[in-house]
């Protein structure tokens, strides 16, 4: 005991600094994108643990790093596909700063691209790293690649420490893992390639404990497929309705657990205020092709019954499978605003590396470049099958405009007013949640979006009328 005390004691002379990278001026979305990964979280939590100096620098929410900040004796970085561009940049800073400094690189993107990283970093963490964080600070490995096993038991992590974030005082809303990892295997889909299919649960009592941490207004559960266990989230719901939290959640769910009605009742009960699904496609043939292993009938069963219990649905599609074509975008259009989804995200089809999908385009020389921070779902990367790379563009962002009008938004703030009066006369119940929560300022800012992105990638837009 004494002496692992001694060891912490200088362990408190060694300054830490984890950076997680903002995604680039053309990626309009990084503004809004500042809710920090898990992943740095624990391992800093792990460190502060054994008396290290660690800190937490999320660009996205506190701006982008200073030199001053990067005066450490080791840096910690982990990033996206969308953002490891500006993750290498961070490194070359720190280099001038503290030459004799040592920097870490982690996360997916290099875990699949570890030779490009060792360019960057004296120690390149392939995989997951809360098996070997401790020692690649304590024992400052010679070699450059660290080869991490799988997290099996993600119950031993410890609860996550968010004040090793900084300005974690102005975090909005908090970020819960439950699980790690989907049973499913679509092939765009880098978290198998990442996790496995092996799907991974926290000990429910430690999801339990969490929670009632929980000190803001919102939360939003990280896992890929919160309802991938159906009975097991069950078991928590029922926890969650016990312990009567008032904080309002966000989840991460598939088509599939909209047949469990039972479940997406407790939802509702326990202030689910909004699950983002990944629908993907309105088309049956592109949906076989990404493996989804859901049908239209299936998406459309998914809209009604979280809508019938008051729970908003952010709709995510991707355009440009070689199954897709012209008519997919109005299609698709067409049927979001029929089935009254409350907002979308319509990216293009994106090929990370690691995934099935990176390595056939790659294989079949469709990869239009590797400037990583156009990875990002909102510029064509790739050539597509049935359109030029500047027609799937435009198609894509058209339909943005299609969906987030103004007319729509002036129709949902009437909305908002006429139909929680008329629901209040009438006592209903659930219904009234929705109308309470009607999206017409989120299509307001749909709106703003689509013309700053249009600004931005201007040069982008007039590079893919090239090729």
């Amino acid at each position: 005991m004494a002496k692992q005390n001694i060891l912490e004691e200088c362990n408190k002379d060694k300054k830490i600094i984890f950076v997680e990278p903002q995604g680039s001026k053309e990626n309009v979305f990084s503004k809004w994108m500042n809710m920090p990964l898990l992943g740095p979280i624990y391992l800093a939590t792990m460190l502060k643990q054994k008396g290290y100096d660690v800190i937490v620098h999320n660009e996205n929410m506190s701006g982008r790093v200073s030199k001053h900040q990067l005066n450490a004796d080791v840096l910690c970085l982990t990033g996206l596909t969308s953002t490891i561009e500006r993750g290498y940049g961070i490194s070359k800073e720190f280099r001038v700063v503290n030459p004799d400094g040592r920097i870490v690189i982690g996360g997916i993107h290099v875990s699949f691209n570890k030779e490009e990283a060792a360019k960057y970093a004296d120690n390149v963490v392939i995989g997951e790293g809360e098996n070997v964080i401790l020692d690649v600070i304590e024992n400052k490995p010679r070699q450059k690649f660290i080869f991490a096993d799988r997290q099996t038991n993600i119950s031993g992590l410890p609860t996550p420490d968010f004040s090793v974030l900084k300005d974690y005082k102005r975090m909005r809303i908090t970020p819960v893992m439950t699980s790690r990892g989907c049973p499913f295997a679509c092939n765009f889909c880098s978290v198998t390639a990442m996790f496995g299919r092996q799907y991974r649960t926290n000990n429910e009592e430690q999801v339990i404990k969490e929670m009632r941490m929980i000190k803001t207004k919102s939360s939003f559960i990280y896992d890929d497929n919160f309802c991938a266990n159906k009975e097991r989230s069950h078991r928590i719901l029922d926890s969650m309705k016990r312990e009567d939290f008032r904080f309002k959640w966000t989840a991460q769910v598939r088509c599939d657990a909209a047949k469990d009605e039972k479940l997406i009742k407790k939802m509702a009960e326990t202030n689910c205020q909004l699950v983002c699904i990944g629908f993907e496609s309105v088309n049956s043939k592109t949906l076989d092709g990404y493996q989804k292993s859901q049908s239209l009938e299936d998406i459309k069963l998914a809209i009604k019954r979280f809508h019938d219990y008051g729970i908003r649905i952010h709709g995510m599609f991707i355009f440009g499978s070689d199954e897709d074509n012209k008519s997919t975008f109005k299609q698709t259009n067409n049927f979001c605003n029929n089935q009254d989804i409350d907002s979308v995200q319509y990216s293009v089809l994106v090929p990370l590396p690691g995934t099935p999908l990176f390595q056939n385009l790659e294989a079949q020389n469709r990869l239009l470049h590797k400037k990583w921070k156009f990875y990002d779902g909102m510029h064509v990367v790739f050539k597509p099958k049935n359109f030029t790379p500047i027609e799937l563009q435009e198609g894509a962002i058209d339909c943005y405009k299609d969906f987030y009008t103004y007319a729509k938004a002036l129709n949902g703030a009437a909305n908002v007013v006429y139909d929680s009066t008329i629901n209040c006369l009438k006592s209903s119940g659930e219904r009234l949640r929705r109308y309470f929560s009607k999206n017409w300022d989120t299509t307001l800012l749909g709106k703003y979006i689509i013309k700053k992105w249009l600004k931005q990638n201007k040069n982008y837009v007039d590079y893919l009328k090239t090729v």
